[in-house]
């Protein structure tokens, strides 16, 4: 990755997080790195010094990264497009929407199978790839032989003057078409950087290009002869005998290519995540054993909205080029740009060459990008578009995060201020380890003195554990940890730094407290024994950083024990029943962790010169023994009031995409038994917790008591944490400067409110009457992904799939009685609403088990007199109807057409209106009511008041019927079965409020 070796040579990283230490990995300077004994040049120097500039390289690179994004949407409607045009060669299918339909089904394959892992396509690229081109290279020299042996002399550069000299502004408007024989060749290598220089520079001069020039060369040989096949020139080439097989090895490798490049999208939104410049999303490494290679489940699915929408909004392959084009041009220019800075910054050269290599390569892609400005308007700005919103996106994370960490910085507290409390910090220390997270690699974070503060307890080891990324692909294992000391021996504070590389796996849930553990030890005694090799000094010079040594996991002896028997003899000992009821709760609902094994370490037989050193290490494993809990410091972040437009706006969607994006404990892989939450003006104690926070809790709710103390504590089941989380086990603290105001003030303070907040709270009072909100485990992520498959599956298989499958078996539906019709409307509403439902139960199947109050079905309760209030409603619903019909006119008119339901009335067919009654009465309201009230109404509530939930999803659900002439009564319906819903908690009195609703309006067509 050349940003990373530009950060590592030039600190072009904008985050100051940079240390001495990181100089010092064998990875840091390895390959192609600059000599330090080089003095920097004064290009170097600017760029360092002018912040500005760096800003700009920033922005530079992240066009080019969202470049690769949006080719991994791009090239897999392009590419299974011209695979199956030549569908419309041999198999006679002229029919635009049948092809449109095979290309979606493909496309959506392409995506669906991409959670295989982007490994096996490491295995299944060179035979298909080696297939397709010994392929293309028996073809391209039949045409030669065939139609013009003589066409080797287009080789000669000589033809190049000829073409523009002949050709004249023709040819320049022409080179869009040439430079896509580059871009095919160029996705072969998007995913393979898990193969080395050498076999890809070998594999692309001896195979790759032979192959390809002799292909061009043959179709340039049969367009000599038949210059009308110029569309499909590729298939038209191919001998009759040899279609079929060509046509399925270019699918495999059409399939193959897609892939290389969605994954190639993964791993540059991983590295991007790593450096700060993207959001947290959730990475799935399919091979731990093979560098780099990730599934990203939200950017996934995202690419596949994009790629369908494209393949069925323009349909033309042409036009699709030229999107395609763009975004690759961009992406070459970009790397040339880079290439040129890192010529100098990295490799030392001098300026001559890097501007020679820079005008020679840059001028051709200026060219060619010159001629693709003509594409624009013509497909050509779907790239600038999509390239546009995710910059955005990904600026503001990076102006997020980069403020957030200076402000930590600023806020830091000095070690001086931890030793005037004493060795035991003015609290009480009870047994295990404290872990708490920060980004800090240096100074004690402000949630510590928070956490100090507000509770009168800690544990007895704590350690502060820093996760950053360096800029190099792999870190090693042995150079990963970096441990110092806090203070004196006595206090038993640590300092972890963890560093990964961006292409490393973060496995922290396994292994990460016995490596900490073996490392803190080695560290104790490396300290002991004089060792000062590799040190670093902290800022304010109280800490040692070093790095283990050769006789490291030698110091203590390690044995397996179960985990269920290490701490179940400290619930049996317990007399407490209370404590006995909740271990018993634990085992039943987590019964695989019951037999998880954990590593138990002892000391060995040695005699220590300093008895301090045994001291230490025996409270080191104690604590281990005891457990450890986690803790990780939340942020509310928020934008000044007077702060610029820009600035508010970037922070304001940092807060957002932060607050409704995967929680950090899922990207560091913490346990969640494990973790500690500490709110603000919250007390909620009932759930079970492991050992080393039993005696940590005793202390703290008897704290929580006295009405003086803000903060209290929360522990979850493993079961009631979801991955999503957006606040996970947290001591919240809060922002000012140009992020929030503080919000540690007295409780005595006065809080101004403005008109809003007391129109917004007499709004709550008035609608308090409906309802409280519901408790939601998931995240707006989930809500969308929900809503967004849910939409997609509806029109898929209403739209694409039965029509298609009918269309396969040789009839459609307009051929059918109107028996059949009916019968075929109720397969396909049948069919969608299982569809959605398994669609629901499988993306919230992580979630469970859910709260008592989501999706309940029940006949008791007193919600018989909702329904009728709600019946009431309908001749106000009918007025609106009216209304809505009233206010057509001022609208575009629309031709008039009767719909099979009303022909089955009119024909009065009983079967037929039995049949439509079956699918508006009783399929329609169950379907549309588990996921319009059933679970985005609900789910609103997390973000908005109820009354606001019940009227955004009531939209929804009215925009949802794509029925322009009921909008107005399908709204106002959608409010009075939220209400309804709202206050029984009942899904089957808004079900059948529905139900009854389209049966009259059934009764009104049959009139």
């Amino acid at each position: 990755m050349i940003m990373a070796k530009l950060c590592r040579n030039a600190k072009f990283c904008l985050l100051p997080n940079h240390q001495a230490s990181d100089e010092e990995l064998s990875t840091y300077l390895k390959l192609g790195s600059s000599n330090r004994s080089i003095p920097p040049s004064p290009l170097k120097r600017f760029i360092e010094k002018h912040k500005s500039t760096k800003k700009a390289l920033l922005i530079f690179f992240l066009l080019g990264a969202c470049m690769v994004i949006c080719v991994g949407a791009l090239m897999p409607a392009i590419s299974v497009l011209s695979s199956i045009k030549g569908l419309e060669i041999e198999a006679k299918i002229t029919n635009k929407s049948v092809l449109s339909r095979i290309s979606c089904v493909l496309v959506i394959g392409l995506f669906v199978m991409q959670h295989r892992g982007s490994y096996k396509v490491a295995f299944a690229f060179p035979p298909i790839i080696i297939l397709w081109l010994l392929t293309i290279f028996m073809i391209g020299i039949y045409n030669i032989i065939k139609w013009n042996p003589r066409v080797y002399g287009a080789l000669s550069p000589l033809y190049i003057y000829k073409f523009f000299r002949l050709t004249g502004k023709g040819g320049w408007v022409n080179l869009g078409g040439v430079f896509l024989c580059v871009t095919g060749t160029e996705a072969m290598f998007g995913d393979l950087g898990y193969y080395r220089q050498t076999p890809l520079r070998i594999a692309f001069c001896c195979v790759i290009y032979p192959c390809l020039v002799l292909q061009y060369m043959g179709q340039a040989a049969f367009l000599s002869k038949n210059l009308s096949a110029v569309h499909i020139s590729f298939y038209a080439s191919i001998p009759d005998v040899l279609f079929w097989p060509v046509f399925l090895v270019s699918a495999l490798a059409a399939v193959v290519s897609s892939q290389a490049v969605i994954a190639s999208a993964f791993s540059t939104v991983q590295q991007c995540h790593a450096f700060e410049c993207f959001p947290r999303v959730k990475a799935v490494h399919s091979r731990r054993w093979i560098p780099g290679q990730t599934y990203i489940p939200e950017i996934n699915w995202i690419l596949m909205i994009i790629s369908l929408a494209v393949t069925v909004g323009l349909g033309d392959i042409n036009r699709i080029g030229h999107a395609y084009g763009i975004a690759h041009l961009i992406i070459v220019f970009v790397t040339t740009f880079l290439t040129s800075l890192a010529i100098i910054l990295v490799w030392n050269q001098s300026l001559i060459i890097a501007l020679a290599f820079a005008l020679c390569f840059g001028s051709i892609e200026i060219l060619f990008l010159s001629s693709y400005s003509l594409k624009i308007l013509k497909g050509g700005w779907i790239p600038l578009v999509l390239s546009a919103v995710f910059m955005v996106v990904m600026y503001a994370w990076h102006y997020g995060s980069r403020k957030k960490y200076l402000f930590d910085m600023h806020n830091k507290v000095s070690t001086r201020t931890i030793l005037a409390l004493g060795p035991s910090l003015g609290i009480v220390r009870v047994p295990g380890m404290g872990l708490i997270y920060t980004g800090l690699a240096t100074g004690i974070p402000a949630s510590f003195t928070h956490f100090l503060t507000n509770l009168p307890a800690f544990y007895q080891v704590v350690v502060f554990v820093c996760v950053k990324t360096v800029p190099v692909a792999c870190v090693p294992r042995e150079e990963r940890y970096l441990i110092g000391r806090i203070g004196p021996k006595s206090y038993r504070l640590y300092r972890c730094i963890v560093r990964n590389g961006y292409k490393d796996v973060c496995n922290h849930e396994n292994d990460f407290e016995n490596e900490l553990v073996m490392n803190i030890a080695e560290f104790i005694q490396l300290e002991a024994e004089g060792y000062s090799g590799n040190a670093e000094g902290s800022a304010d010079g109280r800490m040692a950083v070093v790095r283990t040594s050769g006789k490291f996991g030698t110091r203590l002896l390690m044995s397996e024990s179960s985990a269920f028997q290490e701490g179940a003899l400290t619930v049996t000992s317990s007399k407490s029943p209370i404590l006995k009821r909740l271990q018993a709760m634990y085992e039943r609902e987590s019964p695989e962790l019951i037999t998880r094994q954990r590593i138990r370490f002892e000391l060995q037989n040695v005699i220590y010169n300093d008895p301090r050193v045994k001291e230490e290490l025996m409270e080191l494993i104690e604590a281990k023994r005891t457990g450890a809990a986690y803790v990780i410091g939340h942020s509310h972040v928020k934008a000044k009031w007077n702060s610029p437009f820009a600035k508010k706006f970037a922070i304001d969607l940092y807060s957002f995409l932060r607050k409704n994006g995967r929680a950090p404990v899922v990207g560091l892989n913490i346990p969640p038994i494990s973790l500690i939450k500490l709110l603000h003006a919250t007390s909620n104690l009932g759930f079970p917790r492991p050992v080393a926070l039993r005696p940590f809790h005793r202390i703290l709710e008897s704290h929580a008591k006295s009405p003086k103390n803000r903060l209290s504590i929360q522990c979850f089941r493993h079961d009631h944490l979801s991955p999503e989380t957006p606040q996970p086990e947290v001591i919240e603290h809060y922002f000012h400067e140009e992020l929030v105001q503080s919000e540690f003030s007295d409780s005595s303070a006065v809080t101004k409110r403005d008109w809003k907040s007391s129109l917004q709270k007499a709004a709550n009072e008035v609608f308090k009457v409906i309802g409280y909100p519901w408790v939601v485990p998931w995240t707006a992520m989930t809500i969308l992904q929900v809503m967004l498959l849910w939409t997609t599956a509806f029109w898929f298989i209403g739209s694409w799939m039965i029509p298609f499958a009918a269309h396969i078996t040789g009839f459609s539906k307009e051929s059918l009685t109107f028996r059949g019709q009916a019968l075929f409307s109720l397969v396909t509403d049948v069919t969608e609403g299982l569809a959605g439902v398994a669609i629901l139960l499988r993306c919230l199947s992580r979630f469970r088990p859910l709260p008592p109050d989501w999706f309940r079905f029940s006949l008791k309760g007193n919600w018989q007199l909702d329904v009728i209030m709600g019946c009431l409603m309908f001749p106000l619903v009918n007025r609106l109807s009216q209304f809505n019909l009233d206010l057509l006119p001022l609208l575009p008119s629309t031709p008039v057409t009767l719909s099979s339901v009303e022909q089955s009335i009119r024909a009065r067919d009983p079967v037929a209106m039995l049949l439509y009654a079956t699918v508006v009465s009783v399929c329609a309201p169950v379907w549309e009511e588990i996921v319009f009230r059933g679970f985005l109404l609900p789910s609103l509530t997390k973000y908005m008041p109820v009354w606001c939930a019940i009227l955004v999803s009531s939209i929804v659900f009215a925009l949802a019927h794509f029925n322009i002439q009921r909008m107005l009564p399908l709204i106002f319906l959608g409010m009075v079965m939220g209400v309804i819903y709202t206050r029984s908690r009942n899904l089957l009195p808004p079900m059948l409020l529905h139900s009854l609703w389209n049966g009259f309006v059934f009764l009104d067509l049959m009139k």
